[in-house]
């Protein structure tokens, strides 16, 4: 049974990933029986709920998939406030977002998507260019990569600071070329 958890969420991670949401769906109805793959398949069938533009059905699946957790004495998963933090934004609640993203962002310090997102947030809530750039280099301390700061140039660029984003990316071609 336990092989067949596995498959079943691996297929519903390569379904999701191909955009086709009904057949992810699917097999991630069918996980059970192991405490990381239901939780697993909670965060999927939330991540699913996003891009149906169901964002309060996601924080519904996430919230079971926090007393999931805390039944099972398990540590928070990567993603988890993650994609609380989006489907809050999608709701307008960006202070709560916000409050989401920082925690994903204590939790997994590498997820340099939660610092990306978060950094929209902070655009939605009127805070500064400087504030998202102090945020940015946060992220670029814990993953000091050319990949990082290429992250950085493109939210900037986003936000409409372009010139702190001629900034991250020139350290990103820098730091592309000195590892190639």
């Amino acid at each position: 049974q336990r092989q067949m958890c596995i498959r079943d969420r691996v297929l519903g991670r390569v379904a999701l990933a191909r955009g086709d949401l009904a057949t992810a769906e699917r097999h991630l109805l069918q996980v059970t029986g192991d405490s990381v793959a239901e939780t697993n398949a909670f965060l999927l069938r939330a991540e699913i709920d996003i891009r149906r533009e169901r964002p309060a059905l996601a924080l519904e699946k996430l919230a079971a998939a926090e007393r999931l957790i805390a039944e099972r004495g398990m540590s928070r998963p990567r993603d988890l406030s993650f994609l609380q933090g989006d489907a809050l934004a999608r709701l307008g609640r960006h202070a709560e977002a916000e409050k989401a993203f920082e925690r994903e962002i204590a939790d997994h310090p590498r997820n340099r998507q939660a610092y990306a997102r978060l950094a929209i947030v902070y655009g939605l809530l009127h805070r500064t260019y400087g504030d998202v750039d102090r945020l940015l280099a946060r992220m670029f301390e814990v993953d000091r990569s050319a990949a990082s700061a290429e992250i950085a140039a493109q939210t900037m660029e986003n936000l409409g600071d372009k010139a702190t984003a001629r900034r991250w990316r020139e350290r990103a071609r820098k730091l592309a070329r000195t590892a190639g």
